[in-house]
């Protein structure tokens, strides 16, 4: 997912957050507008797996999301493995990354306006060319 993009950003959430859940229509948004420009999103939703066992109840709840909020981008169940490598205490947590799977930018905790992620997303796509 990550190769031939020039900039990745996964999204970390829970379907019971609600900041996690209010940020996504405009993630959306911005997936549509800079998805020609080398962007991509994936959202990664950390309550499904829990340490190798899977929540049914919450794989549910995140397929209605996903159909009630119209998200077309990638969402996808985080797994021990993954979330030993981007560790979060809190959620929403978003990284960034480059063409190489290399992080770039700080990783970003909590929720931002479209306009606040817009503002990320311009200026790592920039110093990506």
């Amino acid at each position: 997912t990550i190769s031939g993009n020039k900039v990745t950003m996964i999204n970390v959430w829970g379907t019971f957050c609600g900041p996690c859940l209010s940020e996504m229509p405009s993630l959306e948004n911005l997936y549509k507008k800079y998805k020609g420009d080398g962007f991509a999103i994936v959202g990664m939703t950390c309550d499904i797996n829990i340490n190798g066992n899977i929540d049914n109840g919450a794989k549910e709840d995140a397929k209605d999301i996903q159909k009630q909020l119209d998200i077309t981008y990638p969402l996808v169940v985080e797994t021990p493995q993954i979330d030993s490598l981007l560790p979060t205490e809190y959620v929403p947590a978003t990284f960034f990354f480059d063409s190489s799977g290399k992080q770039i930018g700080e990783a970003v905790v909590g929720s931002q306006s479209e306009e606040e992620w817009e503002k990320i997303i311009k200026k790592l796509l920039d110093e990506q060319k």
